[in-house]
């Protein structure tokens, strides 16, 4: 960590100042927007005569592994040395490793955009958010409020999720939803073992590049809802109407599904040897 701290000063600036007659103190900017002091100033390039006030700018840097759940962040943060456990993450050797349990957030149900929607009515259907809007999921809000404070101190995050538009979606909600505006690359895992981790950790990715597979997730995640919300609601309340007093479930893929079901039992009743 202190080599990756001091990595940020050995620039050609830097190394200009770099004269015996340049021995006035000179302050750079740190990332954290506050000043490091250097008190020698022609010592900059010599690593071994650095006087000024490291610990603020040590405090500021942090690379953040967000994984999609606790073994997958074990796994990980074993493979990068970090070994100090903390609540809901583990930390060491200049990085922090934290995970969801899943999705940390889900998006918000219909009396959220409204309380008439609250009951059930063929008046108000269909419902078509014009904003949509996310809610921290109750039985995890624990781990969501770690990963949101890490995320206000990283100065760098790797999406180390599943690798496919579902684990790019658990992370991304996140980083929109807390809003952090840092770099942010890709850790594209085939397996869990130290080589493929090791491997992964090679040629990471830049997060451009699976911002795609969110966008995917997203317009899933949004079908489902408005197909589940909309059409389980309009076949519930024209069941009561029949005389029917349950909830007719509708789903964009458990209906198809139990069609399917539907169709071979009837196939096996009628079947005729």
């Amino acid at each position: 960590m202190l080599d990756r701290c001091l990595g940020i000063f050995d620039s050609d600036i830097c190394r200009s100042l770099d004269s015996p007659v340049n021995a006035a103190a000179a302050t750079v900017s740190n990332p954290s927007g506050t000043n490091v002091r250097f008190h020698k100033a022609h010592c900059f390039s010599c690593r071994q005569c650095l006087s000024f006030e490291l610990q603020d700018l040590i405090g500021v840097l942090m690379r953040l592994y967000l994984c999609e759940k606790p073994s997958q962040g074990k796994d990980i943060a074993a493979v990068l040395g970090a070994k100090t456990r903390g609540d809901g993450c583990i930390k060491g050797n200049g990085v922090a490793v934290t995970w969801g349990i899943g999705h940390l957030l889900e998006t918000a149900p219909p009396d959220a955009y409204g309380e008439h929607l609250k009951n059930w009515s063929l008046d108000t259907l269909p419902i078509l958010p014009a904003q949509w809007k996310v809610i921290v999921k109750p039985k995890t809000a624990g781990q969501f409020k770690v990963v949101k404070q890490l995320l206000k101190e990283a100065t760098e995050l790797v999406i180390a999720t599943d690798a496919d538009r579902e684990g790019e979606m658990i992370a991304r909600e996140l980083i929109e939803y807390c809003g952090y505006r840092g770099p942010i690359q890709r850790l594209w895992l085939s397996a869990l073992n130290e080589a493929s981790i090791r491997q992964a950790l090679s040629s990471v990715k830049q997060g451009s590049e699976t911002y795609p597979l969110y966008l995917s997730a997203l317009a899933r995640s949004r079908a489902d809802w408005l197909i589940g919300m909309n059409f389980s609601r309009l076949f519930t309340l024209l069941g009561r109407q029949a005389g029917y007093t349950g909830v007719l479930s509708v789903g964009r893929v458990q209906t198809p599904t139990l069609r399917l079901v539907v169709d071979r039992d009837r196939e096996i009743s009628n079947f005729i040897p």
